[in-house]
């Protein structure tokens, strides 16, 4: 995306602020002119000490105290409306990256891993808080005081005013030097956090595995190593601010010492009075601030382009269909020659065909890798860079808005949320107490339902391989959709729990059944309107059982030890 679009695409949350940004810069203006007003009493207090004018200085005295307390004021107003500014800013932007996430196709969704994404909002919305958005306010609020105190400045005198220009604009033209820089440091900076929190998600998710075999050593030079990267861009990004900083404040000084080297001369000579130099000191102190902060939020700025233009990226995100139709009702699913590469590994999906109709009942067997998985997840619509043509009810999958409403997916790997039993279950929608029950019991989870858990333990912790499939399944059954699609839903099950499971999903008239297993119970088999068999990515042989035994191929070779006592001559 060119720099213009991004640049318009983040500029957005600002405009979408516009009447706080005005008030801000109302205050701003006010703050300024306070500020202006104080230095005025100063120089006026000075010159009527000089010239004993006790009335002048009675009234400049009060006319301070009172510019003081009027400039606390809206120091403090300006302090709120940039707090809120910025919080709803944040709600905004962090509010429209989840979305982007959730409107992700899977295959880009899995282009970074969950540490990625999470840094996303640990470290790079703070660098995009920091050195972006705050620093266009402190640059609109530093350029509203350098032009009034220019402009008080030139009435003091105007020869002082020019030189300071002049030191401004060469101050000002540092960023254009140093930016590309801290534009690189930053980014290299964001890249080795990403890859320090994926090193600590690992050793936490693998502690117990740590310990079994004895690796705290390894694990711990790799911790080392991702640590130190991330230190050392974090070191050369410091020191590089650091030497900038150093820089600025060298300017600043040679600024104070050619605003005194004048200053004094044209007191000397009679053009400038004691007060008027000490007022240009204090205009010329009140400047060197906001020049060097703005110096400082130019630079910063241009260090953010990177992270801004990957979360401007990010933010933009859309996929390649904007058309879709609405429907409730299943019919039918069609797969013609559909064909799935999974970009990180050799595997691969091969010409599959296959229908799936209203109220049949499908099992799909096959050893491990032969996909199985990788097709239940093309028919859930989670991998959808397929190629070949795959149906909704005679539609392209790509235009069906509520494909959710229609296809319930109980996974081999059940997330639990840290919450409790009903909002896991029920996925924070509404259902009544009645339909929750009756998923609960449909799923053997009352056990589950009468546990007490304790008060610092989370769900997620207390529950076993099986609880969790369970949970999985009464989601399905809760959420009452036309096609259940089951990834080895008997894998950690005891065999009375699965039987039992078993027969309950196959007993469901009104639904479409498709369940991936390594085995299942014969009787159920017999169930099914078509087991499909699957080997090395492809569909190899299918049918309902009396066919596949009238055959006597893959299925009759590859599971007759598991039910030969049933089919075998």
């Amino acid at each position: 995306m060119p720099n213009f679009y991004m640049e318009v695409y983040m500029k957005k949350y600002l405009n979408s602020q516009k009447l706080r940004i005005l008030y801000i810069v109302i205050l701003s203006i006010v703050t300024s002119l306070c500020s202006i007003f104080i230095v005025r009493n100063i120089q006026k207090i000075v010159d009527s000490m000089i010239n004993r004018d006790s009335l002048t200085f009675k009234q400049s005295i009060w006319f301070l105290v009172i510019s003081f307390i009027i400039n606390f004021i809206l120091t403090y107003l300006l302090v709120i409306s940039n707090a809120n500014l910025k919080k709803n800013i944040h709600k905004s932007i962090k509010r429209d990256i989840i979305k982007s996430f959730f409107k992700m196709e899977h295959k880009d969704f899995m282009k970074t891993s969950s540490s990625q994404k999470i840094n996303v909002f640990e470290t790079d919305l703070n660098i995009i808080d920091n050195q972006y958005f705050e620093n266009i306010l402190n640059l609109l609020k530093n350029s509203l005081l350098i032009c009034f105190c220019l402009v008080y400045l030139m009435k003091l005198n105007i020869k002082m005013a020019f030189i300071m220009i002049f030191c401004s604009f060469v101050i000002l033209l540092l960023p254009v030097f140093l930016g590309k820089n801290i534009d690189e440091l930053s980014a290299k900076y964001s890249k080795n956090k990403d890859k320090f929190l994926e090193k600590i998600k690992d050793v936490f998710e693998s502690m117990d595995l740590i310990h079994t075999y004895g690796i705290e050593s390894k694990i711990l030079k790799q911790f080392d190593t991702s640590l130190e990267e991330l230190e050392r861009s974090l070191y050369l990004f410091n020191t590089s601010l650091g030497l900038y900083s150093q820089i600025i404040g060298l300017g600043n000084y040679i600024i104070i010492a050619i605003s005194f080297s004048l200053g004094g001369y044209f007191v000397i000579n009679g053009k400038l009075t004691v007060g008027g130099l000490i007022a240009i000191t204090q205009i010329i102190n009140m400047m060197l601030g906001p020049i060097g902060e703005s110096t400082t939020a130019i630079m910063e700025i241009k260090g953010a382009s990177k992270i801004k233009d990957k979360i401007t990226n990010l933010l933009s995100y859309t996929k390649t269909n904007d058309f879709y139709i609405t429907e409730n009702a299943f019919d039918s699913i069609k797969l013609d020659n559909v064909c799935y590469k999974n970009d990180d590994s050799e595997f691969s999906l091969n010409n599959i065909n296959l229908k799936i109709e209203k109220n049949k009942k499908y099992v799909i067997l096959g050893h491990s890798g032969s996909g199985k998985s990788t097709l239940l997840k093309i028919l859930a619509n989670i991998l959808s860079n397929t190629s070949g043509n795959l149906y909704l009810n005679e539609s392209e999958y790509s235009i069906h808005k509520n494909i959710s409403q229609m296809i319930s997916f109980v996974s081999q790997e059940t997330f639990i949320f840290n919450d409790t039993l009903i909002n896991n279950i029920t996925l924070y929608n509404e259902y009544s107490d009645e339909e929750i029950n009756k998923a609960i019991e449909f799923s053997l989870l009352e056990n589950l339902k009468d546990r007490k858990i304790q008060q610092n333990s989370n769900l997620k912790d207390t529950l076993s391989g099986g609880e969790r499939k369970k949970i999985g399944l009464a989601r399905a059954i809760l959420n009452d959709t036309d096609v259940i699609l089951l990834d080895e839903l008997n894998s950690s099950l005891d065999s009375t729990s699965s039987k039992i499971l078993e027969d309950r999903i196959f007993d469901l008239e009104d639904k479409t059944i498709v369940m991936v297993t390594h085995k299942i119970n014969y009787h159920n088999l017999v169930k099914a309107d078509e087991i499909i068999c699957m080997d090395d990515g492809e569909i190899v042989e299918n049918g309902n059982l009396e066919e596949l035994l009238e055959k006597k191929g893959y299925f009759y070779r590859n599971f007759g030890e598991l039910y030969g006592k049933y089919f075998r001559d």
